[in-house]
């Protein structure tokens, strides 16, 4: 009840502030959406029927079979089902949108629908199969579900699926992860403030380089490059890819605009691949814009990993009960864990989209 009620109030919050403070729009977003929807219906629900359950936890049923009980049962499955499929979901996307690119630009609104959509077909099938064959009831812990005595039930509508979903992101997750790490070892992350030191001579305006080098001056040539998982480049300002700095005077200047004869021999090679780099920029901009979209979609990568953590303990207990018939109380207590997931969705979705910085601008 308190991982429920918990998890009810934060999705809450997390579904206000997206509406009133909402973030950039993305595709991520109407998936992350869909999940808080189901989250908040679960919780709900769940919250209901353990506030119930403990008004007459003197009762030795203290939730009655019935009207109430049925419709419990039946959002429940239809609520905790829809979250497994969005989680799914969420981890495909994420793999098709590293290996195929195919989500690069931003989909259609009717395929973002019908992506949304795909997550609530098996729930609509499998809660609605289970209302059909009259198996929903009250059931240990404080909800109502599919009746104790139809464990097949129970597994081929639910535990089955759950097992698929969880087996499946373990399995997208692990490759990710095996992918990202090969390809972040590939490549240098991040490069800034390099500094080059040319001991050509420096040309004064409208001179003759000076031979003496007693006298011969260091300049300095700052670059700034950042590189991306596929080894593109992408300059932080597409009019300056580069900067060529005296070490005396300090100002700076885009060195593909620097005319050559005001250059050393070492600014001048410099310029011609800064002006190579600027090029290779303008015409990779569709690279660029397709991985600054796959670093969007990995910030999806939270809400199964969470998902995953707080189901082992229900996963284990179904296993263990395939085995051995009973889980022990330790495990079936440890259960609980899987009522937070509400909460750890609402959590990721706040640090991840900076909502409390969103609702700051929007109260001042």
């Amino acid at each position: 009840m308190i991982g429920s009620i918990l998890s009810l109030l934060a999705t809450s919050v997390a579904l206000i502030a997206h509406f009133v403070a909402p973030p950039g729009r993305h595709f991520r977003h109407a998936l992350i959406l869909n999940l808080l929807i189901a989250d908040g219906m679960n919780s709900m629900n769940n919250s209901i029927s353990g506030v119930i359950t403990m008004l007459n936890y003197q009762k030795p049923e203290p939730l009655s079979p019935g009207v109430a009980c049925t419709i419990n049962a039946f959002v429940g499955q239809f609520s905790v089902q829809a979250v497994d499929f969005n989680i799914l979901i969420m981890s495909v996307m994420v793999l098709l949108m590293l290996r195929t690119r195919k989500l690069s630009t931003e989909p259609s609104r009717p395929t973002i629908l019908l992506i949304c959509a795909l997550a609530w077909v098996p729930s609509v099938i499998t809660s609605s199969t289970g209302l059909a064959l009259d198996a929903y009831g009250p059931v240990s812990g404080n909800w109502c579900w599919i009746k104790p005595q139809e464990a097949s039930l129970r597994y081929a509508l639910t535990h089955s699926w759950r097992m698929a979903i969880f087996l499946a992101t373990l399995v997208i997750y692990t490759y990710i992860y095996i992918h990202l790490k090969r390809t972040f070892n590939s490549f240098v992350l991040s490069t800034s403030n390099i500094t080059t030191h040319s001991l050509a001579p420096i040309v004064p305006a409208g001179g003759k380089a000076n031979d003496n080098p007693d006298t011969t001056e260091t300049s300095d040539i700052i670059v700034k490059r950042t590189f991306h998982v596929d080894g593109g480049v992408s300059w932080p300002d597409p009019t300056a890819p580069g900067v060529f700095a005296s070490a005396t005077s300090g100002s700076a200047i885009p060195l593909h605009d620097l005319p050559p004869a005001k250059m050393s021999h070492g600014a001048a090679a410099t310029a011609r691949m800064s002006r190579i780099d600027h090029d290779r920029h303008v015409h990779g901009g569709a690279r660029h814009a397709s991985n600054s979209n796959l670093r969007r979609m990995l910030l999806l990568n939270g809400y199964p990993v969470l998902y995953i953590v707080l189901w082992i303990p229900g996963i284990a207990t179904r296993l263990v009960e395939a085995v051995r018939g009973s889980s022990p109380v330790w495990l079936v207590v440890m259960q609980a864990s899987t009522q937070y997931v509400g909460l750890a969705n609402a959590i990721t979705y706040s640090w991840n989209e900076k909502m409390t910085e969103r609702i700051k601008r929007l109260l001042r």
